[in-house]
């Protein structure tokens, strides 16, 4: 694992990194296995997606694909899965989740380590920093998007200019 950073994580992708990781937590507590899973933020709404597959990397590939899809409209994803780190002390299962919002050019993947004591699953209460990794938006994409919100907000502009110089004609406040 990394050294410990501080991250850069605005309010919305620090609360949807922690959601996943009780979420996972919870379940395996429960003694279910934790489906890989997706949190894909557009707006003020959160969408989450299962990834069933036999392996991870096609889960992932699966989570990938939904996030670059979304690419356009959402700004933050979190991609969670039960998984493990190899440390200096050997392997260590891990909730391993992998965060970004759509302005960041990698993403951070975050652990809450755990393991097996007297037949009960004991967590670590400070995830940890690992790494960075490829962000799952497409960034042609994510540029294009700000791109047409840019020209939309400056066109929203303009128009609010054009109806108050209009209003004012029609009120007859303006000289013509």
């Amino acid at each position: 694992m990394a050294e410990q950073e501080n991250l850069e994580m605005d309010d919305i992708l620090e609360r949807i990194t922690f959601y996943c990781l009780e979420q996972a937590q919870t379940k395996l507590e429960a003694g279910d296995e934790c489906t890989p899973f997706t949190v894909v933020v557009e707006g003020d709404q959160m969408f989450e997606e299962n990834y069933p597959a036999e392996d991870v990397v096609t889960c992932r590939k699966n989570a990938e694909a939904t996030v670059k899809s979304s690419s356009s409209f959402s700004t933050h994803y979190a991609f969670c899965y039960d998984g493990f780190l190899m440390t200096d002390n050997g392997q260590v299962d891990a909730i391993i989740v992998e965060c970004a919002t759509r302005d960041m050019e990698q993403a951070y993947v975050i652990a809450r380590l755990y393991h097996e004591e007297n037949g009960a699953l004991v967590f670590e209460e400070t995830p940890a920093y690992v790494d960075d990794v490829e962000t799952f938006y497409d960034l042609a994409t994510v540029r294009a998007a700000k791109a047409r919100e840019k020209v939309q907000a400056s066109e929203g502009a303009e128009m609010e200019d054009v109806q108050d110089r209009i209003a004012r004609l029609l009120g007859g406040n303006e000289s013509q």
